[in-house]
């Protein structure tokens, strides 16, 4: 009787050490998954300690305006007018060839005035002309750019300098949750079978009311009675 107490004893310990594995287990598996911090990789917004995930080069990333605001290897991509995530450096240079804003690693594609269909060139916010490369040392504002300046080529004669038009901006560079949006479809709409034999297009004529013969005068008897 004692071993057998002895072995109700020791199950009883087993069981309850399995159950508190277990309660640890569950209780571990429901913490909050970690933040990611700048610079890691991440597929989604949620990944991140910014709440944002940069599609140029899958990054989480931080709000900027200057390459200097994020540092390293890392450039200020534009993803508004004056709006921009900082990205891995994918993309064409500035003064790079482009066509639209994706073209280019900052996001900004100028093109001339009055030559948006032509070849433009990409360019990047600039403070000053110290934030601009070799051969857009110039750092001023262009037609509805807003306050930011952008780096341009030119000499200094200003008259002989290039206009150039808003820029275009990319699409990429912005977190994910804007990337992956979609706006639901709009509902289908009603339509109206023809008639038979009536050409696709024409209008279906309503139905012709069945006629109905007049009432009986009152009093009348019926044919045949007298």
């Amino acid at each position: 009787m004692r071993d057998a107490g002895r072995v109700r004893r020791v199950g009883g310990a087993v069981l309850a050490l399995l159950f508190a594995a277990g309660l640890v287990a569950t209780v571990e598996g429901c913490k909050p998954k970690p933040k990611k911090a700048f610079g890691e990789t991440c597929a989604e917004d949620l990944d991140c300690e910014s709440m944002t995930c940069s599609d140029q080069g899958n990054i989480c990333s931080k709000s900027c305006t200057y390459d200097r605001d994020c540092g390293g290897e890392y450039v200020c991509h534009a993803t508004a007018p004056a709006s921009g995530v900082c990205s891995k450096n994918l993309g064409a240079p500035p003064n790079g060839g482009c066509q639209q804003g994706d073209d280019c690693a900052n996001g900004n594609c100028l093109h001339k005035v009055g030559e948006d269909t032509a070849p433009g060139i990409c360019s990047k916010w600039c403070a000053t002309a110290d934030d601009c490369p070799a051969g857009m040392k110039l750092c001023e504002r262009i037609s509805d750019s807003g306050a930011l300046k952008y780096c341009l080529p030119g000499g200094a004669d200003p008259a002989a300098r290039p206009k150039f038009g808003p820029p275009k901006t990319g699409t990429k560079g912005g977190s994910k949750a804007a990337a992956t949006s979609k706006v639901p479809p709009p509902p289908p709409q009603p339509t109206t079978k023809p008639a038979t034999g009536a050409p696709p297009g024409a209008p279906t004529a309503a139905p012709s009311a069945k006629p109905t013969a007049p009432p009986a005068p009152t009093g009348a008897k019926p044919p045949g009675k007298k």
